[in-house]
């Protein structure tokens, strides 16, 4: 400044220098005017002072106005705006303990009638400018807000006739709120997020506190809000209306230090700029409410000291168009198509590329959602509608199975040849006296019965090309299979015989899966 100012500094030098010189000189000069008493008056460029001299020396009218614009001496008894702001400054942080509760206002508050301390309030606003993240799969929020403070500090009071009608001042606060940190110049009040993901001083904008002659505080910040929610409403997914709780309340002192209170009746606000809102977002904020709540005192503190919060419900709205065109409604197209089963003839292996098909895609849609919930045990509306859809796909996939199974086959039962098996093998270690007798005779029946398709040897040939003929005949009936599938004429039968349980299992699906698929869904 000295240096930018050389010329200016030199003269208002020079000016100190002649009136200590004057009034070291008694006698002074008899034809100049003696000098005058000098009192302080504020000038400025726009009312310069008038002409003076000073015996000995003449000081130029616009030397003496920049002079006055600048800088007025200590004997004269003022400060230019500029020096009152840094006196100002200068006078409340000379003995300010920034790390120090303002225990006037406590004691004032214990010497009232009733003798009890009701705490320093402190005024408390949120701002809800818009959402910016939504986890639910870890149940954390990230809102955009202004957080808005303010509190009555007795030590940063002063007259404004003592400082050239100056009644505001700016004070810095740096590394969030509560006793001051390194950077910070005063005292703020500890008010934190109890239930936060990250702490406010990582989240919210250092800025600066401004401060009017009373007292009053004024401290706003824009930034972020990361509390870890307790959602409600999340049973209803994707059609659901999210609610969480944001709780902030001073953490080291009791209500009888700090009693936080809503700003402006409600505490909060809504929007502000032409900025706030969202556009083409899964979330938008739906409501806010707000609400004082005071905790009871701890066991290990005094019976007096409760524990004031503020809370705020923050209700969200979900977008659910998404989901219900990407996943819903594509996949009750996919379990239709997989009733489109039932028309496939049984013999070809597309049915089963479809009805696989139709399932797989219901476990990929249940995949896909499920990375964005919750590991947890309650069921969501999509999660009901996922497993039902699965299952009709796996019904489907199931009933093409035992279809195809039945179409083909050539049994007289539906007992499995393994059981047959061990039911022979039974008999046949363990027969009793009479079993044995009729084993006996079935082994000589069946000596017959050799000696006797032998002798018939020769007529089998004879009839060979009529059992084909009867095979192909059958088979081209039926539509489908080959002659060559079937080895006697009773497979064919049997065969004839499965495949109309078959067809008539695919008519029965045709209307009874829809129809059941329709009123579950519904």
């Amino acid at each position: 400044l000295l240096m930018r100012n050389f010329p200016l500094t030199i003269t208002t030098v020079l000016y100190l220098e002649v009136v200590r010189l004057n009034a070291a000189n008694s006698h002074g000069f008899s034809n100049r005017e003696k000098p005058r008493d000098h009192t302080f008056e504020q000038h400025t460029i726009n009312d310069p002072p008038k002409n003076r001299r000073t015996e000995g020396v003449y000081i130029p009218q616009d030397y003496r106005d920049a002079a006055a614009a600048a800088v007025i001496s200590d004997e004269i008894g003022g400060y230019s705006d500029e020096g009152m702001w840094d006196k100002l400054r200068s006078d409340l942080l000379s003995n300010y303990d920034k790390n120090s509760y303002p225990w006037e206002f406590a004691w004032s508050a214990t010497s009232s009638p009733d003798g009890n301390r009701t705490g320093l309030t402190v005024e408390l606003g949120v701002n809800f400018h818009r959402v910016y993240d939504v986890d639910v799969s870890n149940s954390v929020i990230d809102l955009v807000v202004w957080v808005r403070q303010r509190w009555i500090d007795p030590r940063l009071t002063w007259d404004p006739n003592d400082y050239n009608n100056i009644t505001k001042s700016w004070f810095w606060i740096g590394d969030g709120s509560g006793p001051g940190g390194e950077t910070s110049e005063i005292w703020t009040p500890d008010l934190q997020l109890w239930n936060m993901e990250s702490p406010l001083s990582q989240t919210l904008t250092d800025t600066q506190a401004v401060v009017t002659h009373d007292g009053t505080v004024w401290w706003s910040r824009p930034g972020h809000l990361k509390p870890i929610c307790k959602f409600k409403g999340l049973e209803e997914f994707p059609f659901d209306k999210l609610s969480c709780t944001i709780e902030i309340g001073s953490w080291d002192y009791s209500a009888n230090y700090i009693q936080p209170r809503f700003m402006d009746e409600k505490g909060f606000t809504l929007g502000g700029s032409d900025t706030s809102g969202e556009s083409f977002s899964e979330f938008t904020i739906q409501s806010v409410d707000s609400e004082e709540h005071t905790y009871p005192p701890f066991v290990v503190m005094s019976e007096l000291e409760s524990w004031p919060v503020i809370f705020y419900h923050v209700s969200f709205k979900r977008a659910w168009q998404p989901y219900a065109r990407g996943y819903i409604m594509l996949q009750i197209a996919l379990n239709l198509v997989g009733f489109c089963c039932f028309w496939i003839p049984p013999h070809l292996g597309e049915r089963m590329g479809l009805a696989i098909t139709a399932m797989l895609s219901a476990v990929a849609s249940e995949l896909v959602v499920s990375s964005s919930l919750p590991n947890a045990a309650e069921i969501t509306w999509f999660s009901t509608f996922s497993l039902i859809s699965m299952f009709f796909a796996i019904l489907v996939l199931f009933q093409s199975t035992i279809v195809i199974y039945l179409f083909h086959l050539t049994e007289k039962d539906l007992v499995p040849m393994w059981y047959k098996s061990l039911v022979r093998l039974y008999k046949g270690h363990i027969p009793s006296r009479r079993n044995r007798k009729s084993l006996g005779s079935i082994i000589q029946n069946d000596s017959l019965f050799r000696n006797e398709d032998q002798e018939t040897n020769s007529n089998f040939d004879d009839d060979k090309e009529d059992v084909h003929i009867r095979l192909r005949r059958d088979t081209h009936l039926s539509g489908f299979g080959d002659a060559n599938d079937f080895q006697n004429i009773d497979e064919v039968e049997n065969n004839m015989k499965w495949r109309k349980i078959a067809i008539s299992l695919d008519d029965i699906s045709r209307f009874i899966f829809p129809a059941m698929f329709v009123v579950v869904m519904a």
